[in-house]
Formats: C-alpha cells, sequence, structure tokens
C-alpha cells in the first residue's frame, strides 16, 4: 500500500464518518421532533378528556 492510498483512504473515511454523524443528527433530532408531536397530541387528548369529564360532572 502506498502512501497515496493510505491518504485516499483517510479520506475517504473521513467523509464517510461525517455522512453518518449528519445522518444520526438528523435521525436524532427527527425523533425528538416525533416524540415531542406525540406527547403533545397526548396530553391535549388527555386534557379533551378530562375537559369531557368535568362538564359530564357539571350537567349531571
Amino acid at each position: 500500500m502506498t502512501a497515496e492510498q493510505g491518504t485516499f483512504d483517510k479520506i475517504v473515511l473521513e467523509i464517510l464518518v461525517n455522512i453518518a454523524a449528519c445522518f444520526t443528527t438528523r435521525m436524532i433530532a427527527g425523533l425528538c421532533t416525533f416524540l415531542g408531536r406525540v406527547t403533545g397530541l397526548l396530553l391535549s387528548a388527555r386534557r379533551a378528556r378530562r375537559t369531557d369529564v368535568q362538564a359530564a360532572e357539571v350537567a349531571g
């Protein structure tokens, strides 16, 4: 293996590492966004149900 080949391999490895890091960061950010939305939906559904129960108790 020549020194030139070793340098090329390092560059390719560096590019692959950068792509993987970028992809991982985007996946984590996407996952956090998704979990935030799901949590928000669950909380708003719970709030709506609580309001329904309170309205039924007042009416009832």
